[in-house]
Parts: C-alpha cells; sequence; structure tokens
C-alpha cells in the first residue's frame, strides 16, 4: 500500500503552529494494519474505538490540550446524536483515503479498472496481498489479467499465468477440500476462477469441483489420442477446448514439480470413472498412443504378454510401439515391463530362426554362427532375467516366462548343445580345433604386445563370449578406443584353475598328487603365485586384483605400476555370485556389473597409468538357465579311477564309458594319462556341491568359447559431439493448430557421433509454451537417410496468433534441458477463441 502518500497528506495537515485534531473515520477498516506503521513528523495516533469515547473526549479536552493528534477510527462515522465527540469533530479536520485509488495510483493501473478492483474489497485489506501483487511486476493490464494475477498471489504463485495457477490448484493433495479454492471463496473471486476456466478450457458445470474438472481435462486429452470411438460415457465429459487441454496435460505430465502428483491424480481419477471396467469393452490397440493414466501401460504390457505366448512368433508391430511407449508418461515405471517384452520378442525371433537353420557340418561353421548370431540370443535371455528380477510382481509373465524358457532350453540351447558334442567327439582333441587356444594367449598375443608398449590383461572370471561382445560395443562407442574381438578355446574341463593357468606364460602345466594346479612346477591359486610366474617370463610385471586398482587414487597407482610394461589383473563378479547357491540366479546382473567396470577399469589406466593396449578375456564361460538344470543319475561315481568329481565333468586315470558322455584326454597340455568325462548335453552329473542352475566345467559352446578382445586406447580429448537433428522445413509458416513437422538425423551415431535425446516445442516471444513437448530419440545406424526421419505432431494451444509476432520451434537435450537450437516460424491461423493470458 502506498502509505508514503497517505503520511505525506497527513504531515502537511499538522504542519500549522495551532494545535490540529484530524478525525479519520476508514469506513471498512481497509487500513487497520497499516495504520501503526505511520511515521507522523508532529502528531500522535489515537485509536478510538466503540467502547473509550470517553476515554478519548477526556484525554483531548482536559488531559492533553496542546499535541496534535489524528483519530483513527476503523469504523463509519456514526449520527451526531451517537457521537460522543460530535462537538469536537465539527472543530476538527476530516480525512479520508480511498484505498482503491490509492491502489491503482500505486500499482499503475489504469483508473477504468477501478471497478474491478472494488470486487474484491478483501484482498486489498491485506498490505501482505498487495505487495506480493506489485511483486508480480505486471505491465499491461487488461479485466482479465487482473483476475488472474489475484488468483496467483492467493495460490502463492510467482507470475501471471493461469496454467500455472491451474496446474498448482490441480495439484493440490485434497480433491475434496481443496485449500486453494476455499481461499479463492474467502476472497469473492471464486466464481472468476471457474469463468475463466470455462474460458480457456471449456470446463462447464452448475456445481463445479476440481474432481469434475480434472475428469475432463484427463479424459478430452486421452481422445485426442485414442484411436477410433471412445465411450459413450466419455463423450458428456468432453470439452470443446481440445487443443487447449492437449497442450496443458501434456506439459503438466512432464512438469518437473507436478509429473509425480500427477501420477496421484490421476490414479484417484481412474477409480472414480471406474475406468478398468471401461476398457474391458475396448480393444486395446485402441490406446496404444494413450498415456493419460497408468491403466493404459498395465493393459498394453498384459496384451503384448499374451500375444507373444499365444502366437509363439516375432511380434513386429513392437519395433514402432515400443519406441513410441518410450516416449509416454509411465513409462519410467514400466521400463522393465517392456524391456522384458522387447527381449522375449529378440529371443523368440531367434530361437524360431535358428530351428529352421540347415545343420552345420563344419566345426568352423558353428564357432562362427556361434560368436556371429547364436550368442544373441543367450544376450536376450540374459537381457529378459535381467529386467524381469527388478520386476516386483511378476505373476502377468509367468506364462512368457515359461514360454522363453521352453525354447531357450528345448529348442535351442540343448540342441545345439547335442551339436557341438558331436562335432568334438568327431574332432577328438581340442588341439586340433580351428581357432586360437587359451593355453597359447600369452605366446600368441602378450608377448609380442608388450616388446612394443605397455600391456594389461584384464581375465574376468567367467565372462562369457556374449558378455565380451556387449562389451565390445560399449568401448567402440567412445572415440578414443579401438576394439576387436574373437573367439579361443578354454581348457576342458572349462575350470577357473586351470584356465587361468592356461592364460599365464608356462612350458608346463600339470597337476600335483592333490590334483591341484601348477604352472612350471609352482602354485599359481592366489595372486601372489601368478605374479612369480608372470616375472619369471617378464620381469616388469605386476598382478593385481580388480578391487586393488580401483582403490588406489591416480598418485599411488602411478606408483604401483612404475616401470611396470606388463600387467594381469583378476577379476571376478560373475563367477563369484554364480558359483554360490545363494546367489546364482543375480549372475545375469553381475555380468551387466562387469561389463561396466571393465569399461571403468580401462577408463582409469588410460587416463591415470597411462596405459593403451589391453587384452580382455576369461578363464572359462558358463551355461545358466533360470529353472534347475537336469541331473543325470546314470553313472557310478564311486570309481576309484575318478580323482575330481564335478557337475559337469569328471576327471579320471583311465577312460569312463558312460553313456550319454564324451571323453578326451588333456592330451593338449602333454597330460595323455589323465581323462576328462563330460555330457554329452547341458545336464549335469549328480553329486554333492553348490549350484542348481549355474555350472561350467563341462564341453558346450557357452562354457569353452572364451573372449579376447584387443583393445587399443588413447587418452585426450574424444572430441565426441551430439547427432545434428533439424527439421525438414519447405516453408517456416503454419496454418493448422494441429501439424506435422519432419526431422532429419544428419548422420548416423558412431564412436564419435553420440546419440541425441531431444524434447522440441513452440513457443511464443514471451517463452510462454503454446504447444504439446514432443521427444524424439535420434539413435539410428541405418543404410538409408530415409530411415533417419522422424515425423511428429504438434498441436498448438488454440489462441490467438499473430502474424507479425515471433513464434519459435525449441530444442532441448533431453538429459540436462540445455537447448540446442531453434527456429523462428509464422504462425497464420484465423481463430475464433481470441482468449489468451
Amino acid at each position: 500500500m502506498n502509505l508514503k502518500y497517505i503520511q505525506q497528506k497527513l504531515n502537511e495537515m499538522f504542519t500549522d503552529d495551532s494545535r490540529q485534531l484530524v478525525f479519520w473515520y476508514d469506513d471498512k477498516a481497509e487500513f487497520g494494519e497499516e495504520i501503526n506503521n505511520l511515521q507522523l513528523d508532529n502528531a500522535q495516533v489515537y485509536h478510538l474505538k466503540q467502547d473509550n469515547w470517553l476515554r478519548a473526549k477526556y484525554l483531548l479536552e482536559i488531559e492533553d490540550t496542546t499535541h496534535n493528534y489524528l483519530i483513527y477510527a476503523p469504523f463509519p462515522q456514526p449520527e451526531d446524536k451517537d457521537n460522543y465527540l460530535a462537538d469536537m469533530a465539527y472543530f476538527a479536520t476530516p480525512f479520508s483515503a480511498d484505498k482503491i485509488s490509492l491502489i491503482t495510483q500505486e500499482l499503475n493501473i489504469p483508473d477504468k479498472y477501478k471497478s474491478v478492483l472494488k470486487k474484491y474489497p478483501k484482498f486489498w485489506n491485506a498490505n501482505s496481498r498487495v505487495n506480493s501483487f506489485k511483486d508480480l511486476n505486471i505491465e499491461k493490464y487488461s479485466e482479465r489479467k487482473i483476475k488472474v494475477a489475484i488468483l496467483c498471489v492467493l495460490a502463492r504463485v510467482k507470475i501471471v499465468s493461469f496454467d500455472e495457477l491451474l496446474r498448482k490448484v490441480l495439484m493440490e493433495d485434497n480433491l475434496d477440500k481443496n485449500k486453494y479454492l476455499i481461499e479463492f471463496e474467502k476472497m469473492g473471486i471464486l466464481d472468476d476462477f471457474w469463468e475463466l476456466s470455462r474460458e480457456k478450457y471449456g470446463f462447464e458445470d452448475k456445481n463445479p469441483t476440481i474432481e469434475k474438472f480434472l475428469i475432463s481435462l484427463i479424459i478430452t486429452y486421452t481422445s485426442t489420442q485414442f484411436k477410433g470411438n471412445i465411450p459413450k460415457a466419455w463423450e458428456k465429459l468432453l470439452s470443446p477446448k481440445k487443443n487447449n487441454i492437449s497442450v496443458f496435460i501434456n506439459n503438466l505430465m512432464s512438469n518437473t514439480n507436478y509429473k509425480d502428483q500427477y501420477n496421484t491424480v490421476s490414479s484417484l481419477i481412474a477409480k472414480k470413472m471406474n475406468l478398468e471396467s471401461h476398457l474391458k469393452r475396448i480393444n486395446v490397440e485402441n490406446y496404444f498412443d494413450c498415456d493419460s493414466f497408468e491403466i493404459f501401460d498395465e493393459n498394453i504390457t498384459l496384451h503384448l504378454t499374451d500375444l507373444l505366448v499365444s502366437n509363439q512368433e516375432e511380434l513386429p508391430i513392437l519395433y514402432d510401439l515400443l519406441p513410441e511407449r518410450q516416449k509416454t508418461h509411465f513409462y519410467k515405471k514400466y521400463a522393465n515391463h517392456y524391456e522384458v517384452i522387447k527381449w522375449a520378442n529378440f529371443l523368440i525371433k531367434q530361437v524360431n530362426e535358428f530351428s529352421g537353420e540347415p545343420y552345420l557340418d563344419k566345426i568352423d561353421d558353428i564357432i562362427t554362427k556361434y560368436c556371429d548370431e547364436w550368442s544373441f540370443i543367450e544376450r536376450s535371455y540374459r537381457k529378459f532375467y535381467y529386467s524381469y528380477d527388478k520386476i516386483h510382481d511378476t505373476n502377468r509373465f509367468h506364462k512368457l516366462r515359461q514360454l522363453i524358457e521352453n525354447m531357450y532350453t528345448n529348442t535351442y540351447l540343448t540342441k545345439v548343445a547335442m551339436l557341438w558334442s558331436d562335432k568334438l567327439e568327431e574332432i577328438g582333441s581340442i588341439k586340433d580345433l580351428p581357432i586360437d587356444k587359451q593355453y597359447n594367449f600369452y605366446k600368441s598375443n602378450v608377448s609380442r604386445a608388450v616388446k612394443k608398449q605397455k600391456t594389461a590383461v584384464i581375465i574376468s572370471d567367467g565372462f562369457r563370449y556374449g558378455c565380451a561382445s556387449e562389451l565390445k560395443d560399449e568401448l567402440n562407442l567412445d572415440p578414443m578406443r579401438k576394439s576387436t574381438i574373437k573367439p579361443m578355446i578354454s581348457s576342458i574341463p572349462s575350470k577357473t584353475d586351470l584356465g587361468m593357468a592356461c592364460l599365464l606364460p608356462h612350458d608346463k602345466i600339470e597337476f600335483n598328487t592333490k590334483y591341484n594346479v601348477l604352472v612350471d612346477g609352482k602354485p599359481c591359486a592366489s595372486t601372489p603365485d601368478r605374479q612369480k610366474i608372470l616375472e619369471k617370463y617378464h620381469q616388469d610385471s605386476l598382478a593385481l586384483t580388480y578391487d586393488e586398482i580401483m582403490s588406489l587414487n591416480q598418485e599411488n597407482l602411478r606408483k604401483k605400476l612404475k616401470n611396470k610394461t606388463l600387467i594381469y589383473i583378476y577379476h571376478n563378479q560373475i563367477d563369484a555370485r554364480g558359483d554360490k547357491p545363494a546367489t546364482e540366479n543375480e549372475v545375469f546382473t553381475a555380468c551387466e556389473e562387469a561389463i561396466w567396470e571393465i569399461n571403468r577399469l580401462i577408463t582409469k589406466l588410460t587416463n591415470e597409468a597411462f596405459f593403451a593396449n589391453y587384452f580382455i578375456t576369461a578363464d572359462h564361460g558358463f551355461i545358466y538357465k533360470r529353472d534347475k538344470l537336469n541331473e543325470s543319475d546314470k553313472v557310478d561315481l564311486t570309481s576309484k579311477s575318478v580323482v575330481e568329481k564335478n557337475k559337469r565333468y569328471l576327471l579320471s586315470k583311465e577312460e569312463l564309458n558312460i553313456e550319454g558322455t564324451i571323453n578326451c584326454t588333456l592330451d593338449y597340455l602333454d597330460m595323455d594319462e589323465l581323462y576328462v568325462t563330460v555330457p554329452r548335453g547341458v545336464d549335469v552329473f549328480k553329486v554333492q556341491g553348490a549350484g542348481q542352475n549355474y555350472v561350467h566345467g563341462g564341453a558346450s559352446l557357452q562354457e569353452m568359447i572364451v573372449p579376447m578382445i584387443h583393445v587399443k586406447s588413447k587418452m585426450g580429448s574424444k572430441n565426441q559431439e551430439f547427432v545434428e537433428l533439424n527439421p525438414i522445413l519447405l516453408n517456416n509458416r503454419i496454418t493448422n493448430l494441429s501439424t506435422i513437422l519432419t526431422f532429419a538425423q544428419k548422420e548416423n551415431i558412431s564412436s564419435r557421433i553420440l546419440p541425441l535425446e531431444a524434447k522440441l516445442y513452440f513457443e511464443d516471444e514471451d517463452g510462454e509454451k503454446i504447444s504439446n513437448e514432443v521427444i524424439i530419440y535420434a539413435n539410428k545406424k541405418v543404410d538409408s537417410a530415409k530411415d533417419r526421419e522422424f515425423k511428429e505432431k504438434f498441436t498448438l494451444r488454440n489462441r490467438t496468433y499473430s502474424k507479425s509476432s515471433k513464434y519459435y520451434l525449441v530444442m532441448k537435450n533431453l538429459e540436462n534441458d540445455v537447448e540446442i537450437n531453434r527456429w523462428e516460424f509464422i504462425i497464420d491461423i484465423a481463430i475464433l477463441d481470441d482468449f489468451e493470458f
């Protein structure tokens, strides 16, 4: 309030030398709060009340007859017959202040809007509310803007925006007793709130409530995404202001401050509407594009799951549908559900293709096929369970899980194991396989590499080929790295101690009398043991564990590796969990973590210790299936010649002729006197010990084909940039409220060009958002430029657009909300509805 103006006028009244009494009758007590803040230079304030008339008369006429007084009365001046101070008032100076006039003067509100301000006297009574109104910094007034500003002050909204006000009011916790509506009613502006809602969003109701308003908004928004006819019961809920509502709800759901509350509110609305019952009579395909209620995602994921189970074939619709669902509001909550469906679809497609393939006669063709194609079946199986295990209630996926388990085990795993076993038996010895051998790893790779540059060997226990293939793809996303992968054949039995020994430099590998593995007559089970063996062949070498490396800061790491040109790093994530009954079903989570950890390890060694040359490999692979592996009880394991028993192999001093198994010797390590017996397929021997689902030691492709990744890594700037995404425009003029724009991803993503997750929307020259948000995942790597195009629909608010005004299509990085680009547009639309604020 402009107290300075009042203060100035009053002080002018008290400038005479003679005593002055000034009476101020404030009819509506508008200045009751401000009166105490007055600073009078030559007068005192006396508060006249209904019960202190005589006291006032005694003070002013007897006790103090010299000082000036302002007598403030927060009520109308009474008639003389009821006024004990009537005689005094006749000789005193009257003062009055028109509060609305003072407010309009202070806030620079044109006089023509005084009548608007006078409708809300209670609002202007509080100095705090007037100051909040002033803080809104309104430059151009209108009747609507004044009403919106009053509502914004009452709702504690810091800008004059009906949409921002509405978001706050609608997302208030209590639907039945909305605290903002109670305040609006108290200040006499509730009817105006509903009138503004009607004008902008078409909501009309004889007894309006927030609940009814929300239902109208959300159902109208839903109708714009719905395919086919909406339910009859919804038709009476629709508003004619579809464009405005579509933009409002879309922006509400994406608003960081309100999106969580929207989830709660939409759930309540769904129950009030009995939405679940309505949707039972509607084809799920009709709401594939809808995202206003969580039940849409529930039903879509159930529907897709049922289709996969019933058809047992690839669903081509998923390749377009899942990326679109990824843009929707509730996707984050259902991301693992959609991932389960996606990887189930991949696995079904691949296994069906596998079952239709011709018989492969050459063993090298089998190895190539496994590395290039079949290992992706295992990746799909792994990714399926990785997401499946993150879902709290998996009942909806019970039949799908059974199908995936059956197809993976019976159609793929068992058949490929038998095919490989047959070929392996024909070959007779792994030394005759047309593939690099694990026992030649050091001699064929490390010994030559370390002569040229510092080399790090990373050995991850149980890191089978499919995991390594994914790691290679991840590594190659960095332009400072170049990675290649090829397979090696592990030892038989495919177990840790033997595989680790084969990867070390050696002249001879053998067993001692207790059947512990020795390298050149020395133990090799521990990291210190392995370092001693390394130093024998390369003096400047070191053996460390992953945890030891990652625990060192840069200074200590450099000290540790000073003058070392060869390091062996032992990483154990997969086998550590898989070999324990309590954690074996976490093995696929361990695979994901192993990929991330090895990537992180290479980054650390490159940037902090200047290593540039890496070999990544494993001691063995593994077999894992979620359902218990079949046990074979046909074997008499009491034979005295069996020196070591395992679920996947038997080590013996003589050849065991057991039905359903294959035999070979350790001749590749010059131990012809030792025999290995393994199941022909993926069954396990019935022996004591851990492991019902995760095993290794046998001779399956999954156990024996281990990766050898060679990585060249450089320090320095990555010089990576996000892919360029631009609209394809014949002109920059928009003539319809709904418009489709085509965007082109300039080039394929690569190690240098990163994928871009962008959000786009239109705004006016004041920065006000005037359209829905569109999300584009520009992540394509395809042959045709046409296949890198995205067609997206934008819906503009129904408002007045001027051809002389500037409007912009804004593109931001979805991850950090940083603006990437903007394009100026002309919007030339004839609109009857000119309501705008």
